[in-house]
């Protein structure tokens, strides 16, 4: 199944979204893009002090649009799938 969702204000962002944000502040670009999640790639990984943060697939169609968004020279290093975390995404 896939998902509509938003992404998030930069406010909301995790402490590694915003060190890649300082390194590509093109990235601010994507604030308030509808991207498609695909919801049945729900992943947890854990993260600094063993917090366990949710993250999903993007569909190749919303990986293109955000990587278009950020800078077309960017694309050349992303991999075929883009997993985004749940801070990067205003979720329901």
């Amino acid at each position: 199944m896939i998902a509509k969702v938003r992404i998030a204000p930069k406010e909301h962002w995790c402490e590694a979204l915003l060190k890649d944000l300082e390194k590509l502040p093109e990235m601010k670009n994507m604030v308030g893009s509808i991207v498609e999640i695909e919801t049945k790639s729900l992943t947890t990984h854990q993260q600094r002090h063993r917090v366990e943060v949710k993250w999903w697939n993007l569909t190749p169609k919303s990986r293109d649009k955000l990587l278009d968004q950020i800078g077309g020279g960017y694309r050349l290093r992303a991999p075929k799938s883009t997993m985004v975390c749940e801070h990067l995404l205003e979720m329901d």
